[in-house]
């Protein structure tokens, strides 16, 4: 049985977490999404490890990155209570196992204690089995024009 590493990403992370989401990309080249900016990535990257979190999964054998989760804590728009907000949530195609995600949803919930967790799902991956096993209501949809 595989064992997986999941841990808090730092700066030497973020090499690896641009070619992880650049794998990302390349499973949504059919959804005619705008190209990757890479001066972009870095920005919110480094936003992230200043103002929220990236949770990462790494394989114990090879110490490679595998999946990762970032997100940060912010309001509603409406209100001044807090919620964290999933911003991506990756697992490479052939280490896709509930295992993981689980793992990675956990830091969230570990980080966010009571507070409420948002994520919103703007690509054609199916993960709402998962969510809904993880506990997550659906809570809407996604539309997209253009």
């Amino acid at each position: 049985m595989d064992s997986y590493r999941f841990y808090q990403a730092d700066e030497k992370d973020l090499d690896e977490l641009f070619e992880l989401g650049k794998k990302f990309k390349r499973e949504l080249r059919d959804l005619n999404l705008p190209d990757i900016s890479e001066s972009k990535v870095f920005k919110v990257l480094d936003m992230l490890l200043e103002k929220g979190k990236i949770i990462c999964a790494s394989k114990n054998d090879n110490q490679e990155i595998i999946g990762s989760v970032g997100f940060y804590k912010t309001q509603h728009w409406w209100s001044d209570k807090y919620l964290y907000n999933i911003q991506w949530l990756y697992v490479v195609p052939e280490y896709r196992n509930f295992i993981i995600f689980r793992n990675l949803i956990d830091g969230v919930k570990k980080i966010a204690k009571d507070d409420p967790i948002s994520f919103s799902i703007t690509t054609k991956l199916k993960l709402d089995a998962v969510l809904k096993k993880l506990g997550f209501d659906e809570m809407g949809k996604n539309w997209r024009l253009g």
